[in-house]
This record gives C-alpha cells, structure tokens and sequence, in this order.
C-alpha cells in the first residue's frame, strides 16, 4: 500500500551526482522487495555511466541498507567501483558495530557517515520527480502503461534538470560561486523557463521566438541558448 492507502508500485531510482540526473529507472509491482533485481540494475546503471565517459573507478555507488547482500557488495567488488552500502543491523543491537557500513573507500567512520548522510539529497530528487512533474500517483493500474509514463517523465525530468544547470553556468562567476545554488529545483525551472509568455513571428524569412520586457531571466535563457 502506498502512502495513498492504495495499491502502489516499488520503483527503482538512480541518480548522479549532486545535481540529480536520473540514471536509470524501474517500475515494479507494489509486492516486490526492493533487493529482487538489483545487481542487473546496477550492472545496467554502471554501464550507462561507462558509455558516458566516466571510469569504473571515479564512480561511487551509495545506497541504503534494502541492498545489504553478499550478492549486491560481491557485484561492486567485481565492477572495481567504489561503494558505501548502509549495513542492514536485521537482530544486531548498533551498539555492537562500530563502523555501519560496508565500503572500500579508505576513509574514517566520520568522513563516512557525513558522505552517506548526503545520501539524503536523493530524497529531494524523489519529491521533485513526483510533486514537481505531477507524477503522484501514476495515472493506471496498469504496470506497463505507468513504466512508460514514468520513462516519458524521467526524459522531461533530465531536460529540465539540463536547463536548470545551464542557468547556473550562465550566470556563475568565480566572485559569486559560493553564493550560488548546487541547482535549481525543478518547480524553479518549469515557472522561469518553461511557462513563459512569448510569442512566435516571422520577419525576414526567421522565425524569432520574443518575450516581454519585463521578463528577468531573459538574459540568462539566453545563455542558455548559448550552451546547449
């Protein structure tokens, strides 16, 4: 049951990076233990990031105690990715274990538990792809049909997360850096660059897409338009 009171799914997320580009995705049935799958969704997602450009050994995996298994840590061993899995205590008192994680990373319990306790940005981009895109809840019954709304979703989420990031580096210099936002959400980008009056008019066989005066972010859009 979801927090609906109604039948839910149990979907599968990943995200990179602090920004928050959606990875990869899975819908599956409300039933299914969030384990069941997970090392083929992980080999899929490491090799997405491959093809991307980035080695095995740049990319960390940082996940919660639903993939605590010796077949999930055995995977990322032979991946050769670096991993910070929160430990499943199930009978154990936290007072018996000093160090909550399982994880190659050649750091101290501190420097850990601050790297995972970030893990809770993800948390952000879950609200944002369900409030944010008006995925919640998804709009059938039907498995299939809600894979392929949240596939459709997941693609809009991305450009929209792009533009939002282009934004920032058209308007980011070294003096305000700090002052900057990591990103912007995606509610942010949907009302200052995507629900914008304009108008389309033909002059001089080109086709120019104009905004009002008092449009603020018109500099920056065109940055962005720059940019990509």
């Amino acid at each position: 049951m979801s927090y609906h009171k109604i039948p839910g799914f149990a979907p599968i997320f990943c995200y990179a990076g602090r920004e928050g580009f959606m990875v990869a995705n899975e819908l599956r049935p409300g039933s299914q233990h969030c384990g069941n799958g997970a090392v083929e969704f992980l080999k899929r997602c490491i090799a997405i990031m491959i093809r991307a450009g980035y080695k095995a050994k740049e990319l960390l995996v940082r996940v919660d105690s639903g993939y605590d298994s010796s077949d999930f840590i055995k995977t990322l061993s032979d991946l050769k990715v670096k991993y910070l899995v929160k430990r499943n205590l199930r009978k154990k008192s936290s007072r018996q274990l000093l160090d909550s994680w399982w994880t190659n990373l050649s750091y101290s319990v501190s420097q850990c538990a601050t790297l995972y306790h970030d893990h809770g940005t993800s948390e952000h981009f879950h609200s944002e792809l369900k409030s944010d895109m008006g995925i919640e809840p998804l709009p059938r019954g039907n498995l299939k049909t809600n894979a392929l709304v949240l596939g459709l979703a997941i693609v809009a989420f991305n450009c929209l997360r792009f533009i939002g990031q282009a934004a920032l580096q058209s308007v980011k210099s070294p003096a305000d850096a700090k002052s900057c936002p990591l990103r912007y959400r995606q509610r942010t980008v949907l009302l200052d660059f995507i629900k914008v009056g304009s108008k389309i008019v033909s002059h001089a066989n080109q086709i120019i897409q104009k905004f009002g005066r008092n449009y603020y972010k018109f500099f920056t859009m065109i940055g962005i338009c720059s940019l990509s």
